[in-house]
Protein backbone atom coordinates (compact mmCIF):
# COMPACT_ATOMS: atom_id res chain seq x y z
CA UNK A 1 0.00 0.00 0.00
CA UNK A 2 2.91 2.35 -0.63
CA UNK A 3 1.05 3.88 -3.54
CA UNK A 4 -0.96 6.11 -1.20
CA UNK A 5 2.32 7.59 0.12
CA UNK A 6 3.62 8.45 -3.35
CA UNK A 7 2.61 11.83 -4.70
CA UNK A 8 4.23 11.45 -8.13
CA UNK A 9 6.28 8.74 -9.86
CA UNK A 10 9.20 10.37 -11.65
CA UNK A 11 10.60 7.23 -13.30
CA UNK A 12 9.01 3.82 -13.67
CA UNK A 13 10.77 0.61 -12.68
CA UNK A 14 11.25 -0.11 -16.38
CA UNK A 15 12.82 3.32 -16.99
CA UNK A 16 15.19 2.87 -14.04
CA UNK A 17 16.14 -0.57 -15.34
CA UNK A 18 16.86 0.86 -18.82
CA UNK A 19 18.99 3.64 -17.30
CA UNK A 20 20.87 1.09 -15.15
CA UNK A 21 21.54 -1.05 -18.21
CA UNK A 22 22.84 1.94 -20.19
CA UNK A 23 25.04 3.11 -17.30
CA UNK A 24 26.30 -0.43 -16.70
CA UNK A 25 27.42 -0.68 -20.32
CA UNK A 26 29.06 2.76 -20.17
CA UNK A 27 30.88 2.02 -16.91
CA UNK A 28 32.05 -1.36 -18.24
CA UNK A 29 33.47 0.30 -21.36
CA UNK A 30 35.15 3.16 -19.49
CA UNK A 31 36.61 1.14 -16.61
CA UNK A 32 37.11 -2.34 -18.13
CA UNK A 33 40.88 -2.23 -17.62
CA UNK A 34 40.64 -0.91 -14.06
CA UNK A 35 39.30 -2.16 -10.74
CA UNK A 36 37.05 0.70 -9.57
CA UNK A 37 35.35 1.04 -6.22
CA UNK A 38 31.63 1.68 -6.39
CA UNK A 39 30.77 3.68 -3.28
CA UNK A 40 27.12 3.53 -2.31
CA UNK A 41 25.71 6.30 -0.17
CA UNK A 42 23.40 4.54 2.26
CA UNK A 43 20.66 3.78 2.49
CA UNK A 44 18.77 5.04 -0.52
CA UNK A 45 21.39 3.83 -3.01
CA UNK A 46 20.81 0.13 -2.31
CA UNK A 47 18.00 -0.62 -4.81
CA UNK A 48 19.62 1.39 -7.62
CA UNK A 49 23.16 0.20 -6.91
CA UNK A 50 21.99 -3.42 -6.73
CA UNK A 51 20.30 -3.05 -10.09
CA UNK A 52 23.26 -1.22 -11.65
CA UNK A 53 25.90 -3.79 -10.70
CA UNK A 54 23.93 -6.56 -12.41
CA UNK A 55 24.74 -4.79 -15.69
CA UNK A 56 28.49 -4.51 -15.08
CA UNK A 57 30.66 -6.97 -17.01
CA UNK A 58 33.81 -6.41 -14.97
CA UNK A 59 35.27 -6.77 -11.50
CA UNK A 60 34.50 -4.01 -9.04
CA UNK A 61 34.91 -3.49 -5.32
CA UNK A 62 31.91 -2.28 -3.34
CA UNK A 63 32.05 0.14 -0.46
CA UNK A 64 29.46 2.06 1.49
CA UNK A 65 29.21 5.34 3.34
CA UNK A 66 26.35 6.53 5.50
CA UNK A 67 26.00 10.24 4.81
CA UNK A 68 23.03 12.38 5.73
CA UNK A 69 21.80 15.92 5.44
CA UNK A 70 18.18 15.17 6.26
CA UNK A 71 18.55 14.19 9.94
CA UNK A 72 15.13 12.58 10.19
CA UNK A 73 13.23 15.13 8.12
CA UNK A 74 12.17 15.25 4.49
CA UNK A 75 14.17 18.36 3.58
CA UNK A 76 17.94 18.75 3.57
CA UNK A 77 19.26 20.80 6.46
CA UNK A 78 22.44 21.56 4.51
CA UNK A 79 24.45 20.16 7.44
CA UNK A 80 26.23 17.08 6.05
CA UNK A 81 27.06 14.35 8.57
CA UNK A 82 29.24 11.36 7.74
CA UNK A 83 27.88 8.63 9.99
CA UNK A 84 29.96 5.81 8.47
CA UNK A 85 33.05 6.55 6.45
CA UNK A 86 34.49 4.35 3.74
CA UNK A 87 36.76 1.60 5.08
CA UNK A 88 38.58 0.87 1.80
CA UNK A 89 41.82 2.63 0.78
CA UNK A 90 41.01 4.85 -2.21
CA UNK A 91 44.36 6.33 -3.17
CA UNK A 92 45.10 5.82 -6.87
CA UNK A 93 41.71 4.08 -7.39
CA UNK A 94 38.83 5.05 -9.64
CA UNK A 95 35.74 5.81 -7.55
CA UNK A 96 32.16 5.66 -8.81
CA UNK A 97 29.60 7.15 -6.41
CA UNK A 98 26.12 5.59 -6.38
CA UNK A 99 23.50 7.91 -4.91
CA UNK A 100 19.71 7.84 -4.99
CA UNK A 101 18.75 11.51 -4.84
CA UNK A 102 20.86 14.52 -5.71
CA UNK A 103 19.10 17.77 -4.93
CA UNK A 104 21.58 20.46 -3.86
CA UNK A 105 24.76 18.50 -4.62
CA UNK A 106 26.24 19.33 -1.20
CA UNK A 107 26.44 15.69 -0.07
CA UNK A 108 28.33 14.64 -3.21
CA UNK A 109 30.69 17.61 -2.77
CA UNK A 110 31.49 16.61 0.82
CA UNK A 111 31.96 12.95 -0.13
CA UNK A 112 34.29 13.83 -3.02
Amino acid sequence: MLEKDIEKVLLSKEEIDAISKKLGKQITEEYKDNFPIIVGLLKGCVPFMGNLITYLDMHVELGFMDVSSYHGGIESTGDIKIKKDLDIPVQDRDIIIAEDIVDTGRTIKVVK
